[in-house]
């Protein structure tokens, strides 16, 4: 998955007529500018305008900065169109300086963990182990003053050592690079990870020390609208004695988000009922390489609802409706937990992939059948039931307004207790009906996607 391009050579002007060229003008129209997340060009000029008045009162230095602090891509690897990434190389010398070369490069890796292997990560009380690392992408460019600017800048210096000296000032140096939406997005797990980091280097003359500085890349996936715009309903009949019905409006949501559940009911026998329902939040992480395959599963949060009355009909509350005395239907609010170490979000890929599910503990009361007559009897026994209901958790970032819990929500692994006087009634208050009703409110966020054009100003001198 790899992928190189061949390093560009980008030149420095010291006059205004020469400031006012665009020397990367060809690379920008070259490709479709299509965006998740993007600023306009003046906001673009402005934050970086006053990132260089931050490094004209600082030491020499280096600086990368991007217009965009965070990458998105918009749907899946197969649909996705991909992302720009674009920003400044900006250097500051505090006294002229010999300079042999200036380049940057852009490297992203997935790696995996393994006991077995040699090279350590993490802490040492919970260390894993180097297994296996994979190169996703690899590019290079190369920012070189042109002889014709060193000229002018120094009519002294000599090109054949290729050194050039630069004047004391702040040198900028705009970058730009399509990224496919075939890279995996930002990948921070127990035994794996995916990572992108830009690397740039000024290489000064014979024995200066040279300046090096990093800046980790962030790429987000989010799910496009088509992708999330069917719900999820599914519909279970349980021995002929009890249909279950589960309604959620999306498949995938935001870390931090909450979830709202339909469930509904329809007893088929008398006196079947409801006791408690127990909903989990689960995740599982399936991390190969080499051959090998390591599995862990973990509970994110759980959801307890207990019925301490059996009197179905009393004390009603807001979200309870019992449809033309048929269905018993109850929505409510299932919190997923914030952002954390803890929780993932949900990837497939070679070597990671971490899924979630939402699992469904029904606690049931039966009656029992005569083995000689085959007719249900007076007595009575305890059925757990369980349903798996596969969701996708993306990047809290992907939410544009987070809901705000109480502090009690965001605890791990913390059971939500609810009295529920009112789970679903027995067969005596409710006709039994085959009837199925499906009714998905499909939630579509708009996304706003904003074209950016001449992002930046090509290539600039401060003196």
């Amino acid at each position: 998955m790899a992928s190189s391009s061949s390093s560009s050579s980008i030149s420095t002007s010291i006059s205004t007529s020469i400031l006012s060229s665009s020397i990367l003008s060809s690379t920008e129209s070259s490709l479709p500018h299509k965006h998740h997340h993007t600023h306009d060009n003046e906001k673009a000029k402005y934050y970086l305008s006053k990132f260089r008045n931050i490094i004209l009162q600082s030491s020499s230095n280096l600086q990368i900065r991007l217009i965009e602090p965070i990458l998105y891509f918009q749907g899946n690897p197969e649909e996705s169109l991909g992302c720009f990434m674009r920003g400044e190389l900006i250097m500051n010398l505090s006294k002229p300086t010999k300079i042999k070369r200036i380049e940057m490069k852009f490297i992203g890796r997935m790696k995996t963990y393994w006991p077995q292997c040699k090279s350590y990560y993490g802490s040492h009380k919970n260390r894993n182990e180097l297994c296996e690392e994979c190169e996703l992408i690899n590019h290079n460019w190369t920012f070189l003053p042109s002889p014709i600017a060193n000229s002018l800048l120094h009519p002294s210096s000599s090109l054949q050592d290729n050194n050039y000296l630069l004047p004391a000032g702040i040198y900028t140096y705009p970058f730009e690079l399509f990224l496919p939406g075939t890279l995996p997005e930002t990948i921070q797990a127990q035994l794996g990870n995916v990572s992108y980091k830009l690397q740039a280097t000024v290489i000064k003359a014979k024995l200066s020390p040279n300046l090096h500085t990093s800046h980790h890349v962030t790429i987000i996936r989010d799910l496009s609208e088509e992708s999330n715009s069917q719900g999820i309903a599914i519909s279970r009949d349980w021995l002929d004695l009890i249909n279950f019905e589960i309604t959620i409006p999306n498949k995938a949501y935001s870390i931090g988000d909450s979830i709202n559940i339909d469930f509904k009911t329809i007893p088929q026998v008398k006196r079947v009922q409801v006791i408690g329902l127990r909903i989990e939040l689960n995740e599982q992480s399936i991390y190969r390489s080499r051959g090998q395959k390591n599995i862990e599963s973990k509970i994110l949060s759980v959801y307890r609802i207990n019925n301490n009355n059996n009197n179905s009909n009393s004390d009603k509350d807001n979200n309870e409706i019992i449809l033309d005395d048929i269905f018993y239907h109850k929505n409510f609010i299932f919190p997923l937990p914030k952002c954390s170490n803890y929780i993932h979000i949900s990837c497939t890929w070679p070597s990671i992939t971490i899924s979630h599910s939402l699992k469904f503990h029904i606690n049931v009361k039966v009656p029992i059948k005569s083995k000689m007559t085959g007719n249900f009897t007076n007595k009575f026994k305890k059925e757990v039931i369980e349903i798996d209901v596969p969701i996708t958790l993306l990047s809290c970032r992907c939410a544009d307004n987070l809901p705000q819990y109480d502090e009690s929500w965001s605890n791990l692994n913390q059971d939500y207790s609810h009295n529920l006087n009112d789970l679903p009634p027995a067969y005596e208050t409710s006709i039994a009906d085959k009837r199925r009703t499906t009714n998905l409110s499909v939630i579509n966020e708009s996304i706003i996607n904003t074209s950016i054009n001449n992002s930046i100003q090509r290539h600039s001198f401060h003196q």
